[in-house]
């Protein structure tokens, strides 16, 4: 059963049951909402068995005796951890990165991820936040140097992304994030006068309290790190890419730029993308297509929200499997 008739099926039977008669205000389902929470705290008062399934390190849900199915693994109690692993952004997502709080809370449960997570095969580079593009001068850098030598501390085996596609203090990798869909736009805004794209910091204002004789330090100008080639670039969002024909416009979804209007407008526009990334390929690293399938508001996937096939993926598959240009000294060899 997919995500799309599983939900059909539980609306048919709250139906059925009397418990919908039409559509609902905001304020009655926030009310319905808050009756079913207070509902299960007065069960737990009450020494009630709590009735839901433990998770395993991955963070996907099974039932104990094994007859739901994580992916395509049943659960294995004597074995827990062999399974599908569930992946996610970590909490930064919305965090005031410029508060002593948020970071000293922020910090513990990082700590907490990488331990839990750090022998997991799976695991390819750990990326602790994601498009912080709001820094101030003080807490900022000090925040994100921190989690970046904690991270290293802990698993000196993988490369640390720091902040994906936001402003970097101190990274293995230097990730940028861009939407535009014009790939030759694509490739200027990239390349740009020689130089790689880099996003400029809207700084924010700085801490001030009773510093004493660090107000000077405090009141100087931090210098944000800039690109220098010293390190992989990668851009690992890009693309976006909604189409009409594979997602009818409705309930505000949405994708990157103009949607394409049908399924070969689509394919023409990934390819030129990746192509024009392709022939960068002495410049950046790698790429990271969004999105791999639809989300709640986003419908720019390759696959639907279910999972379900939306495009030709043989197409899709020659596209991102495309080859690199050749290499002058290659074509020397030829000849």
């Amino acid at each position: 059963m997919t995500i799309n008739e599983f939900a059909a099926e539980v609306h048919k039977n709250a139906v059925d049951h009397g418990w919908w008669e039409g559509e609902r205000t905001f304020p009655e389902i926030v009310a319905l909402i808050h009756s079913e929470v207070s509902e299960a705290l007065e069960e737990y008062r009450d020494g009630k068995p709590l009735l839901y399934f433990p998770c395993n390190a991955g963070g996907v849900c099974c039932e104990e005796d094994g007859s739901a199915h994580c992916g395509s693994r049943p659960y294995d109690p004597e074995n827990p951890n062999a399974r599908c692993s569930a992946q996610s952004e970590a909490p930064s997502w919305g965090l005031d990165a410029n508060s002593p709080v948020a970071a000293r809370n922020f910090m513990s449960e990082w700590r907490n991820i990488v331990v839990r997570d750090m022998n997991h095969p799976s695991l390819v580079t750990w990326t602790p936040f994601n498009e912080e593009f709001w820094p101030d001068e003080t807490q900022y850098p000090r925040f994100v140097s921190d989690i970046y030598d904690m991270t290293k501390q802990l698993d000196p085996t993988r490369p640390i992304n720091t902040v994906s596609g936001g402003i970097h203090i101190k990274t293995d990798i230097w990730t940028e994030h861009h939407y535009e869909q014009n790939a030759e736009r694509l490739h200027d805004i990239i390349y740009n006068g020689g130089k790689m794209f880099v996003r400029k910091p809207d700084v924010q204002g700085r801490l001030r309290g009773n510093v004493g004789f660090n107000r000077p330090e405090l009141n100087s100008p931090y210098t944000f790190p800039t690109y220098e080639g010293d390190i992989p670039y990668i851009l690992d969002e890009f693309g976006g890419i909604k189409c009409m024909e594979a997602n009818p416009a409705k309930d505000g979804a949405w994708g990157y730029g103009d949607a394409a209007q049908t399924k070969e407008d689509f394919y023409k526009r990934l390819e030129s993308q990746v192509r024009v990334l392709i022939d960068m390929s002495d410049l950046i690293w790698g790429y990271c297509y969004t999105q791999l399938t639809d989300v709640e508001q986003e419908q720019n996937g390759i696959y639907y929200y279910d999972r379900s096939t939306k495009y030709d993926m043989d197409r899709v598959r020659a596209i991102f499997q495309m080859a690199l240009p050749e290499q002058p000294e290659a074509a020397e060899k030829k000849k």
